[in-house]
């Protein structure tokens, strides 16, 4: 078994199940960075054996943003089964489980507001055994910014991080533009740089800036910016923070944006512009030579062949192709940009996703920075709504993983095989669910796989090696690239060929996991990553994952993604 459910904003018990897939983040979303609880920090206190909610009457968002966050907890008396429940009672603002007892999170989704529209209310439910506790919130637009000229301060030198630095940055800022905004009144001091080299076409430019002076009355501070291509995550020490610019939607003329970075206490905002501008020359690929010949579709008179960078690079970029039926309001199911890196080409629990870390149930041991020595190659799946096709199964075929040798710079082969092997997943959460499927070897070598309209379900595949031993190379991984073959066929041939009606999409993805033979339910591992969920056709396909820097990038650590300069210039092997 692949898959297992994980703790989900229902509950904080370990029975509470049904939530995210543990090869995507429960927490699986760029935010409204904050180490705190939120704004304006309230109580109402349960009467009658119900549960306390400590939250904000009062909270800050962005306008047109979808990932507005703050924190709250739950306290007071638990289920008879353990644990809280958390809700609100509006589609636009959802609540989820931070992987601590009574410790939850409102994501607030400003996207579809009207214009002019500046502030909303909802309520925040809380519940046990005895009843509900709720609270009001008024959720509040904050005032627009507007760039003004950087402030006339002497720069001094950034914040010295409290840990050894981690090299996030995959371009350079100007040491010279380090500037620190002292905090008037009471409000934050902010540490930041205000003007960064970002590299074109990325969606991964990371510069890292901190905050000090006074913490809001329930600690700490928020931080956002005002442009939605520029966003905050917390770096998970107290006052450290990143931000993440996404260049792939500038024009190819475009030299330069400007962005305010905000920081926020119980007092007010203090405010820094900052200049990202695209590198003067391109960053040097890392790896040597390609040791593999060019994408042949970029080769004039040259017929492109089943797979192509360009392919790859689309399967980590592009859209899903269709709304997955029956799955829930997953990142992965309903972002613009639903691929995305988790633990990345670096099988370590210390860089792994933020959400991963939170979670209580997860050993410490698993958490420290010795290297997982287990890795599987998987695959789903979904039915697409609007699917109208009665007769169709899928045939899939050789699978296979490389990765880049840091010592070498050439790209390896990790495992593969002819064929494929699945079970059925629930939808709700994709995990291991009872039942047969109806599978076989095609004639020329092929899993052909049954899939049916409307089925509960969803199919779920690995490469029929499992999980296996990469004990000898976790550490040498500096990239990782799987591919394998898909098409749709007819079941029976005695009946109308419907595949023009169907719609079933397919999303790769791999796993590392602590060791061979070690539990899903012990690691809940958080995944090396996931590619979009691409349709699935009558002609054959490849359908790929890969660890570049065009897909969301959720990863903590030193072993940033490739470019996608850096992966063209040295593609792995594409027949």
């Amino acid at each position: 078994m692949i898959l297992i459910s994980a703790l989900s904003a229902c509950g904080d018990a370990r029975n509470e199940t049904a939530g995210e897939d543990v090869n995507r983040g429960l927490n699986d979303k760029q935010i409204v960075a904050s180490d705190s609880v939120a704004l304006t920090p309230a109580t109402v206190a349960g009467v009658d054996g119900r549960p306390t909610i400590v939250a904000a009457s009062q909270i800050s968002v962005l306008g047109s943003f979808e990932n507005n966050t703050f924190d709250f907890s739950i306290t007071g008396p638990q289920r008879a089964s353990g644990g809280h429940q958390g809700w609100t009672n509006v589609g636009w603002a959802q609540v989820s489980y931070r992987g601590q007892l009574g410790q939850y999170r409102v994501t607030i989704d400003t996207s579809g507001w009207p214009d002019g529209e500046s502030s909303r209310n909802f309520q925040l439910v809380a519940n046990n055994d005895a009843g509900q506790t709720t609270q009001l919130v008024s959720a509040i637009i904050s005032t627009p910014l507007t760039a003004t000229p950087p402030p006339s301060v002497e720069p001094t030198p950034a914040a010295t991080p409290v840990t050894e630095p981690t090299p996030v940055m995959p371009t350079s800022s100007d040491p010279a533009s380090a500037a620190t905004i002292a905090g008037v009144n009471g409000r934050p001091t902010l540490t930041a740089q205000t003007r960064i080299e970002v590299r074109r076409a990325t969606a991964n430019n990371v510069s890292e800036f901190s905050i000090s002076g006074p913490v809001r009355s329930d600690g700490g501070y928020q931080a956002w910016t005002n442009q939605s291509w520029a966003t905050v995550a917390y770096a998970g020490i107290h006052g450290n923070y990143r931000v993440t610019i996404d260049t792939n939607g500038w024009a190819g003329t475009e030299s330069k944006r400007n962005f305010i970075l905000t920081s926020n206490n119980d007092t007010g905002q203090t405010t820094i512009p900052v200049e990202a501008i695209i590198a003067s020359a391109p960053a040097t690929p890392s790896a040597p030579a390609p040791t593999t010949t060019p994408e042949q579709s970029d080769i004039p008179g040259v017929a492109e062949t089943l797979n192509s960078v360009a392919t790859i690079i689309g399967d980590m970029g592009l859209p899903n192709d269709g709304v997955l039926d029956g799955i829930p309001d997953f990142f992965w199911a309903t972002n613009k940009l639903p691929a995305q890196i988790a633990m990345g080409a670096d099988s370590r629990g210390c860089h792994a996703p933020q959400w991963w870390q939170n979670l209580a149930s997860v050993r410490a041991a698993y958490k420290d920075c010795e290297y997982w020595t287990a890795f599987v190659q998987w695959f789903v799946i979904f039915e697409g709504q609007g699917n109208a096709a009665n007769n169709v199964r899928v045939e899939s075929r050789n699978p296979r993983t490389w990765y880049l040798s840091k010592s070498t710079g050439q790209w390896k082969l990790l495992g593969q095989d002819a064929t494929t092997s699945w079970f059925l997943a629930t939808k709700s959460d994709l995990v291991y669910t009872p039942g047969g499927v109806d599978a076989a070897v095609s004639p020329d070598g092929a899993t052909s796989l049954l899939v049916t309209r409307g089925a509960p379900h969803s199919y779920h595949g690995v490469w029929p090696q499992g999980v296996i031993d990469i004990a000898g190379v976790a550490h040498d991984i500096g990239a990782l690239y799987t591919t394998v073959e898909a098409r749709l066929v007819v079941n029976d041939a005695a009946q109308p060929d419907d595949r023009d009606r169907a719609l079933w999409l397919w999303q790769s993805g791999a796993d590392f996991y602590p060791g061979v033979g070690v539990p899903v339910y012990d690691a809940v591992p958080p995944g090396a990553g996931l590619s979009r969920s691409k349709k699935i056709t009558a002609q054959w396909q490849s359908f790929n994952f890969a660890t570049i820097s065009n897909a969301r990038v959720d990863y903590q650590g030193p072993v940033q993604p490739l470019s996608l300069e850096e992966f063209r210039g040295n593609p792995p092997p594409l027949d």
